[in-house]
């Protein structure tokens, strides 16, 4: 029976929490770009709660979902989401993103694999790995002095072919989008501090990588070691993420609790839907859609937290 209260009461909190959205829009813009802003990430949203599959989100479709969210991590069915209930349940919809990802991500190893292997004989030497280094390397050093990659010597990603197709699908957990560029190639390479990367740096960086690699010391890799070494230090980033979204979980639900009292009621987190409709929906005209110009970008960078929604789309 408590349950069926609650759920009859949705209509009213939500048209009661709608009140606060003009006050809220104040502050879309800066939530949105601290918690990604790209084409991708609206895609995301929209996929997410497109409920008549119309390719856009009223705020009706957007209110009703948050409201079914929230009722679904309301396991004791008292109308308030306590603390608990709200990190089990992120924690349960972040392992089924980590989990997902690291599924492709080994996936993907086992391509690349087959394109070091160009002789195609199921192994990868330490000259076929040179091969395919020497041509990022080069790639990076373009335009700057012979044999060395600085700052400035090239404005490019590597292979923007294999990135995530011009920004139009949200970027993962998992997913570095500085990994190939030039300010990452230097941190990773850069031996003695200097903030340029000679070429012998480089090879001494990349045959220590592939060293490690080949954990059986045969002077080659076999698809199983290179794969497995992906899936080793993706896992330890997964950990690292899962330690920090946790906390920062914690943080939010301190947040959306604005009253302090036994859990999150629907006004509440419906205060914080309002928020990250409106960071959206910058034409004002109630609906989020392609339409709708992206918010600046800010301070954050891009990377998304995992929230109660499940899409990473903002918990604020």
């Amino acid at each position: 029976m408590r349950r069926l209260v609650f759920v009859s009461m949705l209509p009213i909190a939500l048209a009661a929490a709608c009140q606060l959205a003009p006050q809220a829009g104040q502050e879309r813009s800066r939530h949105q770009a601290s918690h990604g802003a790209s084409a991708g990430h609206r895609l995301a949203f929209i996929a997410e709660y497109d409920t008549n599959g119309d390719g856009q989100v009223t705020r009706a479709e957007f209110e009703l979902a948050r409201a079914a969210r929230l009722l679904s991590m309301d396991k004791d069915s008292n109308g308030l989401v306590a603390e608990d209930e709200y990190i089990d349940d992120f924690n349960l919809q972040l392992d089924m993103h980590l989990d997902e990802e690291l599924r492709a991500l080994v996936a993907e190893s086992e391509t690349r694999f087959e394109t070091l292997d160009t002789d195609k004989d199921g192994r990868v030497t330490w000259t076929e790995y040179q091969e395919a280094g020497e041509a990022i390397f080069n790639y990076f050093a373009e335009g700057g002095t012979e044999g060395t990659v600085a700052p400035g010597a090239a404005h490019r990603q590597w292979r923007p072919d294999q990135l995530v197709e011009g920004g139009t699908r949200r970027p993962g957990l998992l997913a570095k989008p500085e990994i190939r560029s030039l300010a990452w190639f230097i941190d990773a390479h850069d031996r003695d501090g200097d903030r340029q990367v000679m070429r012998s740096e480089y090879l001494q960086v990349q045959r220590e990588r592939f060293e490690r690699m080949d954990m059986d010391g045969s002077g080659w890799l076999a698809s199983e070691e290179y794969v497995q070494h992906v899936a080793v230090s993706r896992e330890l980033e997964a950990a690292d993420i899962r330690a920090r979204q946790v906390r920062q979980a914690k943080i939010r639900y301190g947040v959306l609790n604005a009253d302090r009292d036994e859990g999150i009621s629907l006004a509440e987190f419906a205060v914080s839907g309002a928020r990250i409709f409106t960071g959206w929906d910058l034409n004002d005209d109630g609906v989020v859609s392609t339409a709708d110009p992206l918010p600046p970008a800010g301070d954050g960078g891009g990377r998304m937290a995992v929230d109660s929604t499940g899409t990473g789309n903002g918990a604020f």
